[in-house]
């Protein structure tokens, strides 16, 4: 099936479904380009796979045991190929927040630096449309007990599990933030400087004029 920017790769009799995964793509980068100021330049191609059986032999194998623990829903393979488990109940947003990881990385692509892990979860996040009840009852319930993390500790990923649903909330919130207080050609000057190879401080006080302590005070404000 060919879409606006997505060309999407299926097999099987439930062309629905594929119909809806290729809409929910095709939304996704949309909403990046309209809400968010980045745009892709070529197409997006989805491989959409019926069962993790047939998708696992496409994918990169880290070990037996972890493959046979862990269930890959979306993998980018390479900047403009993404592989789906159309099968899972999360499938269109899986598709939405992958998308985003592929088009801000081509966006934002540089020999030098990274985007802060905040930055491109919550563009992610935001590409998924609303914020999933698991990571906003995290949100509210950490600011309730006044324990959301510190944007600079969001830099990387937190490698403690019970802090997932918090970080992937609290990045959806950052972005948002950014978005309906400063607007959209802000953030994406932000993106275009961290394109250049800066630094998040050194972006941040380009673009807004304050560095990450206190867009955390603004944010939590």
């Amino acid at each position: 099936l060919a879409g606006t920017h997505v060309d999407l790769y299926w097999y099987g009799r439930d062309a629905a479904r594929a119909r809806d995964i290729l809409t929910a793509a095709d939304e996704a980068v949309e909403r990046l380009g309209d809400e968010m100021g980045v745009p892709i330049e070529r197409r997006v191609r989805v491989y959409v796979y019926n069962s993790q059986r047939d998708m696992r032999p496409a994918l990169s194998s880290r070990s037996e045991s972890y493959d046979d623990r862990v269930l890959t829903l979306g993998v980018a393979v390479d900047e403009y190929t993404l592989l789906l488990l159309g099968t899972h109940r999360d499938v269109l947003r899986t598709a939405a927040h992958e998308l985003s990881h592929i088009v801000v990385g081509i966006a934002t692509d540089n020999p030098y630096t990274d985007l802060p892990r905040w930055l491109d979860e919550g563009l992610a996040m935001y590409a998924e449309g609303e914020l999933p009840d698991d990571n906003r009852d995290a949100l509210e319930n950490a600011i309730a007990a006044d324990r959301v993390l510190s944007i600079r500790s969001m830099t990387s990923y937190s490698g403690q599990a019970s802090e997932v649903d918090l970080f992937y909330g609290q990045a959806h919130s950052i972005v948002s933030y950014l978005l309906d207080t400063f607007g959209r050609a802000k953030l994406h000057e932000l993106l275009d400087a961290f394109t250049e190879g800066m630094r998040q401080e050194d972006a941040l006080l380009r673009v807004y004029g304050f560095g990450l302590d206190e867009l955390d005070d603004r944010w939590r404000a």
